[in-house]
């Protein structure tokens, strides 16, 4: 009777821990964390739009977009801090970077509002990118552990749905002697027990069902044998399609025969593989899965399962894509910005010292354009910062940048095994992109056409780091501009 009484009691406290520890919480913290994630990105890219826009309307704007993306981050940090079940203080150093960031934000939101842009900026900018990178990097722990935990909980729950039957036949054989000896009452304290251990059931099986999270479950030969609601949802393949086939059956063509030995490598070293796969609907369509797999063992040690775990992640990954793009490029043009600009020249500069490469900078400011936005409109003006940016890419090579500063201000960055390979010398290249910029255009009903005055800086005469290259080139600029007549001018001349 002792024993069977400790084995009810057994049976209800596993049940109940099982219930609380993995059928809820895993799902939730995961989508939270993922959608904190997006915001996190997402606030750290807007920052770049909001302190280098021209515009005080689009300055608003982003600054609007960051508030609300600032209260949805806090309200799933908030969610992940109720149910995250592992290792808190991860959770507490994601909370106090966020906590960090309030003081930060309205460093830079001021800055931003009164048009400044001065060293003191540039700190309050790095800082609050920092912080959100330190938040993703958080993040990207609680994801990982949430997902191992949802693995888990398949698992258990498969197990214990073999183990509660076998329980429930036991303990009702039990109830049967049991109430032989001690009578009735004994009998229905044992029903009792099994109609809890049904209902633990019921709920795990609801949750299994129910979670926006797709579950595979593979037997030992990677055969499919189960798949959840979701799983049909995200692919288009029904449980009727996908039963008895492989994992295959969502394979894409994006990723190399190496990247599925590395996978199958890791789950056979590491006991499981987390991370992004590209895999395919049945339409053809490619998604980007965030996906865990996880290998289910028997009594002997011999895989006897693999379950997976994945959600659609595609539109996050399109909005971190646009958010960097738009972070890095200038939203009229598409150009690369002041911020991609630094980086690639700061590469090329290496590259040059490095390997003797030659690196010419040029800094190209419009003739005659403030007349044009003055009496035309910010429209048509507009309009001729679009056609003279095509006009320079097309006019370039690929291994040469032309970026937007802003205003009608624009960067050419020329790297070459010798200065003079452009063309015939960097002196005829220049009168090219001079030719390319005052042909006239057609803009809407009007024939115009600009001049520009050049800048020209190049390494090291002109200059051994970025900044000192482009204040450079920005002085030899404004010197053809004095002129009063379209040329350029050099900082140093190099010898071609």
């Amino acid at each position: 009777m002792g024993l069977v009484c400790w084995s009810i009691i057994d049976s209800v406290v596993q049940l109940t821990r099982i219930n609380r520890d993995l059928y809820t919480h895993p799902f939730a913290v995961s989508n939270a964390a993922l959608e904190a994630q997006l915001a996190a990105s997402s606030i750290r890219n807007e920052l770049l739009l909001a302190v280098m826009s021209h515009d005080l309307s689009n300055v608003e704007q982003a600054i609007s977009h960051i508030e609300n993306l600032d209260k949805k981050l806090q309200q799933n940090l908030t969610v992940i801090q109720a149910a995250f079940l592992g290792d808190q203080t991860q959770v507490a150093r994601v909370q106090e970077a966020a906590a960090q960031w309030p003081a930060i934000r309205q460093q830079i939101f001021h800055s931003a509002q009164t048009g400044r842009f001065d060293k003191a900026q540039a700190i309050s900018l790095t800082q609050g990118t920092a912080l959100h990178d330190k938040l993703a990097q958080g993040l990207d722990y609680i994801i990982s552990y949430a997902r191992a935990k949802a693995s888990f909980f398949v698992k258990q729950a498969e197990q214990h749905t073999q183990e509660t039957i076998i329980s429930a036949k036991n303990l009702l054989y039990a109830g049967i002697l049991l109430a032989l000896v001690i009578g009735f009452f004994t009998v229905r304290r044992v029903l009792y027990q099994l109609d809890k251990n049904e209902a633990s059931l019921r709920e795990a099986a609801s949750v299994f069902e129910n979670t926006a999270d797709a579950v595979i479950i593979t037997d030992a030969q990677e055969r499919i044998t189960m798949v959840n609601r979701a799983f049909s949802e995200i692919t288009g393949f029904a449980m009727s399609e996908a039963i008895g086939q492989t994992p295959r059956l969502l394979k894409s063509d994006r990723h190399t025969p190496s990247f599925y030995t590395s996978l199958w490598s890791a789950l056979k070293n590491d006991g499981k593989w987390n991370g992004q796969i590209w895999n395919r609907k049945k339409n053809g369509e490619a998604f980007l899965a965030l996906e865990t797999i996880s290998p289910v063992f028997d009594r002997h040690s011999r895989i006897a399962q693999f379950i997976a775990v994945f959600s659609d992640i595609t539109e996050l990954h399109r909005q971190q894509e646009l958010d960097r793009h738009r972070a890095y490029h200038d939203a009229l043009t598409g150009l690369p910005n002041r911020f991609l600009l630094q980086d690639r020249l700061q590469h090329a500069i290496t590259l040059s010292r490095h390997k003797q490469v030659q690196l010419v900078l040029m800094l190209i400011d419009l003739n005659r354009f403030k007349v044009i936005n003055d009496t035309l409109g910010h429209a048509t003006g507009d309009l001729v910062l679009v056609e003279i940016a095509e006009r320079l890419r097309q006019a370039l090579r690929r291994s040469d940048t032309v970026a937007r500063l802003g205003g009608d201000e624009f960067v050419v960055l020329l790297l070459a095994e010798d200065a003079a390979e452009v063309w015939d010398s960097v002196t005829e290249f220049i009168e090219r992109i001079q030719e390319v910029i005052s042909t006239p255009m057609q803009i809407q009903e009007h024939n115009l056409s600009v001049g520009s005055s050049i800048g020209v800086a190049h390494y090291p005469n002109g200059g051994e780091d970025a900044e000192t290259l482009l204040k450079n080139a920005d002085t030899a600029m404004y010197a053809a501009k004095a002129t009063g007549v379209d040329g350029y001018c050099y900082t140093i001349k190099p010898v071609d």
